[in-house]
């Protein structure tokens, strides 16, 4: 559900705690990445192959990090196809 959805009566959103252990990343993330066309059968990246490479690079340094999402985009857009969403992602490190 996004955070400006609203239908009265319908919204049951509960409180979740997580425990956070030194040196972990908390993603912040808007629907762009996982929404990009492209790769070799013109379709969306998805959140699964997203959530993947969030953690296969997650214990790397941020600069590096940024390097291979950047990296990861350019070559799912194979630079034939135009980027299609916008893209934001912030990592914090705990």
């Amino acid at each position: 559900m996004g955070i400006g959805y609203t239908k009265e009566g319908k919204n049951k959103y509960t409180q979740q705690q997580i425990t956070l252990v030194k040196g972990d990343m908390i993603y912040l993330f808007t629907d762009g990445f996982p929404d990009q066309i492209g790769g070799p059968e013109r379709k969306k990246f998805f959140y699964q192959p997203f959530k993947e490479l969030l953690v296969s690079i997650s214990r790397q340094d941020p600069e590096t990090q940024r390097n291979k999402l950047q990296e990861t985009h350019v070559q799912w857009l194979e630079g034939k196809y135009e980027q299609t969403d916008d893209l934001l992602i912030m990592g914090i490190r705990y």
